[in-house]
């Protein structure tokens, strides 16, 4: 680097007038040219930063500024120019946080499938294609189906009956089957990572979610009312299960993040009323969130369903994130009420997901979505599903270019004030009458 592209960064020379320790970070950006951008309060880029290093791009022979930027980090100086999807990560689970600009969906979380757990249970499972898991379930993977789904029709169900569950249902032995192949995993893992992202080790097929796999939908919430007793029991088993699986996970690939999923409710209503769901699930919930959150790692909760009843719930057990929040949750008004207490990541709705949706409708959709639910913060634009990617990759490309087209122009946040003013004209009057 030449000592005048020192100059040119505002900062002081260094070692003769050489600032050596610049290095270039690939960041993907809008197809917008940096002069054309505003500066951004809330949501966006901080062009005026980028701009001045830009200036040091012919110098040191960068790409040019247009869809690709590459923005330099000045180590040595200390001096952060622009976060990266991580940092923008952890800012958004902070209470009060204010990151830079929206992610692309989950452009912060790379996520592992190849861990020994995952391998074992879910390994069979492939686009298409009919298999059974490692639990006896039989498992339909459509061609034209987001993810898997579990067949208990025709005599196929494992616990055909609760009081004699016991008798036929067996957890997978993780401890006996996993026990090789984790070192290989996660170096693999964190090299894909990288310093800019949270590697997140990924936790299918929920509490509930088991109990139905194993015995329908229908019998699950049946024996919740018929046999409490035994689906306390069930419950219990499926936790430690699940216990024993996490405690491996964070042992061996060392994640930043647990993706777990478990589906409550439909896209307007839960599956069952709010309080049957405390009984039965937010206790071993609470166990399995406190432990995740007691070795230090980040707790996501996938559940692309309707859980407005019980949000107040998922922020008491410990999750950080919920991931695929449907916009039949009525997101803004769901910001305003947890002010920061719960992180919400969605708002792409299958819906838009099709073959037949063209760029027009699929960017205006989008569109919507983010001018509705970005200003209230706390917020990850992103499609619903558990996994990243839509069905149809079409889709995926313009919700992403409606994301950096919002992070090209200007937003302000949502102010939360309180309803009702904590000082008025006529009260500070009448306080400092004389008696």
């Amino acid at each position: 680097c030449p000592p005048d592209a020192a100059r040119l960064s505002g900062l002081p020379a260094a070692d003769g007038g050489i600032v050596h320790a610049l290095r270039a970070l690939h960041i993907s950006r809008p197809a917008v040219p940096l002069s054309d951008q505003a500066t951004v309060v809330h949501g966006g880029v901080w062009p005026a930063r980028e701009r001045r290093v830009h200036a040091l791009g012919a110098r040191l022979q960068l790409r040019g500024a247009h869809h690709d930027v590459y923005i330099l980090r000045l180590v040595q100086q200390g001096v952060k120019i622009m976060s990266t999807p991580k940092e923008i990560f952890l800012e958004l689970i902070r209470p009060d946080g204010q990151p830079e600009r929206q992610l692309r969906q989950y452009e912060a979380l790379h996520m592992c499938l190849t861990d020994p757990c995952n391998t074992y249970l879910r390994g069979n499972r492939k686009r298409g294609t009919t298999s059974k898991d490692r639990w006896g379930t039989t498992i339909l993977f459509p061609e034209d189906a987001p993810g898997p789904m579990p067949d208990t029709r025709e005599g196929l169900a494992v616990c055909p009956d609760i009081t004699r569950w016991r008798e036929t249902v067996h957890a997978p032995d993780l401890e006996a089957a996993c026990t090789e192949g984790w070192e290989a995993c996660r170096a693999e893992a964190r090299a894909a990572c990288g310093p800019d992202h949270l590697l997140a080790g990924f936790m299918g097929t929920g509490i509930f979610e088991q109990c139905h796999f194993l015995m329908g939908f229908e019998d699950t919430l049946t024996n919740l009312y018929a046999h409490p007793d035994e689906m306390h029991a069930l419950i219990d088993y499926i936790t430690e299960y699940r216990l024993t699986y996490v405690r491996m996970l964070i042992d061996n690939l060392q994640p930043d993040v647990i993706f777990s999923h478990d589906d409550w409710g439909t896209k307007n209503a839960l599956f069952m009323k709010p309080e049957m769901w405390r009984e039965f699930f937010k206790e071993p919930y609470r166990r399995f969130y406190g432990y995740i959150r007691s070795r230090g790692v980040i707790a996501i909760h996938h559940a692309d369903s309707y859980l407005v009843p019980i949000v107040d719930d998922m922020v008491e057990i410990g999750i950080q994130v919920w991931q695929g929040v449907l916009p039949e949750n009525d997101i803004p008004a769901l910001q305003r009420h947890l002010n920061g207490r719960l992180t919400l990541m969605g708002g792409f709705g299958a819906a838009i997901d099709r073959k037949d949706a063209v760029p027009e409708e699929i960017l205006t959709y989008a569109r919507d979505v983010l001018r509705r639910d970005c200003p209230g913060g706390h917020f990850i634009p992103s499609i619903t599903y558990g996994l990243a990617g839509t069905v149809y990759p079409h889709v995926d490309t313009y919700l992403n270019q409606a994301i950096d087209e919002y992070n090209a122009v200007l937003h302000v946040p949502d102010m939360h004030l309180p309803p009702v003013p904590r000082r008025s004209v006529h009260a500070a009057a009448a306080q400092t009458a004389p008696a």
